[in-house]
């Protein structure tokens, strides 16, 4: 999701296509512009990056975090990440496809909807990956998720400047 020139309705395309092929686990990410990738050259010729340090403090450290590019909108960003965390849940459930790609995608991102996306995106990926996760697995690594989206998803308000070396 986000390319650089695409629109929401390719992105809402995007989640469609993959919704109608129903693997077993559907996962999304949000378009990172990594330094050395064409689309990384791409994006700065085009103005959707600014400034010179490509691993400033806005760099993403998780391609589940919001895009970097300048023209995507707050709303397009608020968007994707109810999709990164709804669309597996439409996929396993395709009974909720309808409320959730019409309706809940475009409602203000959660703490519910991340709750419930984490547990169907790792109950599924216990599906996917066979060696059996005891409970005590599962609890582990919700701590380490809850605490890395905490990380990734800090309120941009209450991050810090970062300081300059002497």
């Amino acid at each position: 999701m986000g390319l650089p020139d695409s629109t929401l309705n390719d992105d809402l395309q995007s989640l469609e296509f993959t919704l109608k092929c129903h693997p077993t686990y559907s996962g999304f990410s949000v378009f990172t512009p990594f330094p050395g990738a064409s689309l990384y050259k791409y994006s700065k010729e085009h103005g959707y990056l600014t400034g010179d340090d490509p691993f400033s403090d806005g760099f993403p450290q998780s391609m589940q975090q919001d895009s970097i590019l300048n023209h995507v909108t707050d709303q397009q960003k608020q968007i994707h990440r109810n999709i990164l965390v709804l669309a597996p849940i439409a996929n396993w459930l395709p009974f909720l496809k309808d409320l959730i790609t019409k309706h809940l995608i475009y409602w203000k991102p959660n703490k519910v909807f991340d709750f419930l996306g984490f547990l169907v995106r790792n109950y599924l990926n216990m599906k996917i990956w066979p060696f059996g996760k005891s409970f005590h697995a599962f609890v582990v690594i919700f701590k380490q998720v809850i605490h890395t989206d905490k990380k990734n998803y800090a309120s941009k308000s209450k991050a810090k400047p970062p300081q300059k070396a002497c």
